[in-house]
């Protein structure tokens, strides 16, 4: 099961607005800052105490809506590790050129960057969406400490974040079950797969298996 974070519900600085759109609460910057390259102070950084079910390394999802300025309002931080942070630059990942990329459609895989643009709710996987030439980070999450404090920070004006989500990094998840807090499917990765010669190919002895 995916673990889904209202953005609304975390400790929210002072340069965020809690507002709601046909029902669908929401955060949204009050101003822009695109010229930082980390938060810059607390009133526009947001606290989330995250409770997870179970340990292991964590993908990070967001649904969002890239207001009408387009590349001037697809911007946002987020710590590159559970805890509280300061706003040392190296504390922050920038992620941006949200606009062009995401997914809707309830049966499309949150995978790769996707290709929607503005005005249209939709989701993103933070930890694996390319840009401005970097990648995202995984959240590795520790049997003996289920729950966590999860940061973003705000960059440009005009982005609206509904929710985040984190979902283990080897189940794949679609939009319908990130909208309603359902299981994915266990993926494989095909590298790990042995792809032959037969293990035991030419040899007096064989190796087998009966099930998975």
């Amino acid at each position: 099961l995916p673990v889904t974070v209202q953005a609304e519900s975390g400790k929210l600085g002072s340069n965020f607005s809690a507002l709601t759109d046909n029902k669908i609460k929401y955060i949204t910057p009050k101003a822009n800052y695109a010229g930082l390259t980390s938060p810059g102070d607390t009133s526009r950084i947001a606290t989330y105490q995250v409770t997870f079910p179970d340990s292991g390394m964590y993908n990070l999802f967001a649904r969002v809506r890239v207001g009408a300025d387009g590349f001037n309002d697809d911007s946002f931080f987020y710590a590159t590790s559970f805890g509280v942070k300061d706003t040392s630059k190296a504390n922050w990942i920038m992620i941006n050129g949200l606009a062009s990329g995401g997914f809707s459609d309830s049966s499309s895989s949150v995978i790769g960057s996707g290709s929607l643009g503005t005005g249209v709710w939709k989701w993103l996987n933070i930890s694996k969406y390319n840009y401005s030439g970097g990648s995202g980070v995984t959240f590795h999450v520790n049997a003996d400490n289920l729950i966590q404090t999860f940061q973003i920070g705000s960059r440009e004006d005009g982005l609206d974040i509904d929710k985040f989500v984190f979902g283990k990094t080897n189940v794949l998840f679609t939009v319908g079950a990130l909208d309603n807090g359902m299981p994915g499917t266990k993926s494989v990765d095909s590298t790990l797969i042995w792809k032959g010669p037969g293990l035991a190919q030419g040899l007096p002895k064989f190796l087998g298996s009966a099930g998975d």
